[in-house]
């Protein structure tokens, strides 16, 4: 925590922060959940979770091919646009009552498409990238740690804001659509490539 690695740990922070900000827990854990508010059934919920876990499968070893040959701020610039313009998407799928869930499914889909190639697998390369080797496994336990608390933040708070009304999903949705747009802007601005 000394002042020359003060770069090094705002940017670590930052991109677990962020990775957690873009709503992809809330989505992995409750999409079941998300589905069924929606009206489908229970079966055809658990069915579009499986789709969500192999697209974004899919999807993050395309990130590890390109992250090398485009670069780790174009991934994240490029996959921030394309999550927010899905999260606003979904939001709006929650603030209109007659909205079906296949629609959302296709929203959540190129989602995590975006979100697979993009931070999904940027963050663990970006973590181990910005620290010196002689501090590198410190770094690497931090931004671990600024992951997983912001991981079970998200967790734990999406529930109770979904409940808190008929548009709470859709409240957070638009949480995590403004947080990727603020996202673009503190990568292009602040972070290494």
């Amino acid at each position: 925590f000394s002042k020359q690695y003060f770069k090094p740990l705002i940017v670590a922070f930052l991109v677990a922060m962020f990775n957690q900000f873009s709503g992809i827990n809330a989505i992995l854990y409750y999409a079941p959940r998300i589905f069924e508010l929606r009206g489908l059934s229970v079966s055809d919920s658990l069915f579009q979770s499986i789709l969500i876990g192999i697209t974004n499968g899919i999807f993050t070893i395309l990130g590890l091919v390109l992250i090398d040959k485009v670069g780790r701020k174009k991934l994240l610039i490029i996959g921030s646009i394309g999550m927010s313009i899905c999260l606003g998407l979904i939001a709006k799928t929650f603030y209109t009552p007659d909205f079906t869930g296949d629609g959302l499914l296709i929203f959540l889909l190129t989602y995590i498409m975006f979100f697979g190639f993009s931070t999904g697998a940027v963050i663990w390369v970006l973590i181990a990238e910005v620290f010196p080797n002689r501090i590198r496994g410190k770094g690497q336990s931090f931004g671990s740690f600024t992951h997983w608390f912001f991981a079970s933040v998200i967790t734990f708070l999406f529930p109770i804001i979904a409940k808190t009304s008929q548009f709470g999903v859709g409240h957070a949705f638009m949480f995590f659509s403004i947080m990727m747009m603020i996202q673009i802007i503190v990568v292009w601005k602040y972070f290494p490539e």
